[in-house]
C-alpha cells in the first residue's frame, strides 16, 4: 500500500515558538559581574551598549571573600579568563543599614603577554522591570543652571521590537556620556529609574573626575544597567597592561528607594528644578556628593 505524501506547509503560516527561558536566562537572569573589551578580542555584541562582551562571557568565578569592618559589608569576587590570563576582582561594598551598593573592579594581567584594555565596567545590574514599566530621570547641569531634572519613558529610547517573534533582544540603548575633566558638565553623572506602576526607584552615579558613561538596555524581557568610567570608543581611553600589572576602575554606586517619597529630586519631586534634591547631596554612606568623583582609572 502506497503512502500518501503529506501536503507542504504554507511558509506564510509558520511562526516561531516563543523563547523559553533557560537556566541562565529569563526575567531573573543576572548579567555578568564584569564586562571587558580589549584589542584583538572582539566585543561579542554589535550595538551601542557595553554588555554581552566576549571577554566578560569567558570570565569564571575562582574565589570570593566576605568581611564586615568599620560599618561596611564587603564582598570581593575573583574571576579569571584562562584564554588571556586576565583576573578581575569585583569589589562590592555596602554600609550597614543602608540600601546602597558601591562597586569597583580591579583588573590584573596574569597572562604571558600584554593586554590592551579598551573598557572595564564598574557596576552591572540586570533583572530590572521591563522598559515599558519604567521612567528614566536625568539632570541637565550647567554653570548657574544646575540640577535641571527631567523624565521620559524608557520605552521611548528602547523600542519594543517583539523579542519573542524575532528571537533576539533589542540592540537599542539609552546612554549618557560625560567627557573632559568637568565630571558634572552638561549632565550630572547619575540617573534614576522609577517604576510607573509601583513605588520602587533605582538611583546611580559614576564617581569619575573625567570620562564616564552609563547605559540602559533591554535583556530577557527586563532592563539592564551598565556603569563605566572612560572607554576607548567614546573617550579614546585605553590601558596597556604588561604581565603582572593592573588597573582599578572608577567606582559606581547604586541606591534603592521608593518612587513617591524618597525626597530625591526626580523621585520625590523636591529638587526637579531648584537643585535642592539629589544633586546637592550624595549617596548615603559613600562620603561624596554627586558629581564629585574621587578616583580615576589608573594602573
Amino acid at each position: 500500500m502506497r503512502g500518501r505524501a503529506a501536503p507542504c506547509a504554507d511558509p506564510r503560516n509558520r511562526t516561531r515558538p516563543p523563547r523559553r527561558p533557560g537556566p541562565a536566562s529569563g526575567a531573573g537572569a543576572p548579567l555578568h559581574l564584569v564586562e571587558l573589551t580589549a584589542l584583538g578580542h572582539g566585543s561579542g555584541w554589535s550595538g551601542p551598549r557595553f554588555t554581552g562582551t566576549a571577554l566578560g562571557t569567558r570570565l569564571r568565578h575562582r574565589a570570593h571573600t566576605i568581611e564586615e569592618r568599620d560599618g561596611w559589608t564587603r564582598l570581593t569576587v575573583e574571576l579569571h579568563d584562562p584564554d588571556t590570563g586576565s583576573t578581575a576582582f569585583v569589589e562590592l561594598s555596602s554600609p550597614l543599614g543602608l540600601p546602597v551598593l558601591r562597586s569597583r573592579v580591579r583588573l590584573r594581567n596574569d597572562g604571558p603577554g600584554p593586554l590592551v584594555v579598551q573598557s572595564v565596567s564598574s557596576l552591572l545590574l540586570g533583572a530590572l522591570p521591563p522598559p515599558g514599566r519604567l521612567d528614566v530621570h536625568r539632570a541637565r547641569n550647567d554653570w548657574l543652571a544646575e540640577c535641571r531634572w527631567y523624565a521620559e519613558p524608557l520605552r521611548d529610547a528602547v523600542a519594543d521590537i517583539s523579542v519573542d517573534a524575532h528571537q533576539h533582544d533589542s540592540r537599542a540603548a539609552l546612554s549618557l556620556t560625560g567627557r573632559g575633566s568637568w565630571s558634572s558638565g552638561g549632565h550630572l553623572p547619575m540617573g534614576v529609574l522609577t517604576e510607573r506602576d509601583g513605588d520602587r526607584a533605582w538611583l546611580w552615579q559614576v564617581e569619575s573626575p573625567a570620562g564616564r558613561r552609563w547605559d540602559l538596555g533591554e535583556r530577557d524581557h527586563g532592563t539592564c544597567l551598565a556603569l563605566n568610567g572612560p572607554t576607548d570608543a567614546e573617550h579614546q581611553w585605553r590601558a596597556r597592561l604588561e604581565p603582572g600589572t593592573g588597573l582599578t576602575t572608577v567606582p559606581g554606586v547604586l541606591a534603592l528607594g521608593h518612587g513617591a517619597g524618597s525626597g530625591a529630586g526626580p523621585v520625590g519631586g523636591s529638587g526637579a528644578e531648584s537643585g535642592s534634591g539629589t544633586g546637592s547631596g550624595g549617596v548615603p554612606g559613600t562620603g561624596s556628593g554627586f558629581g564629585s568623583g574621587r578616583r580615576s582609572c589608573s594602573r
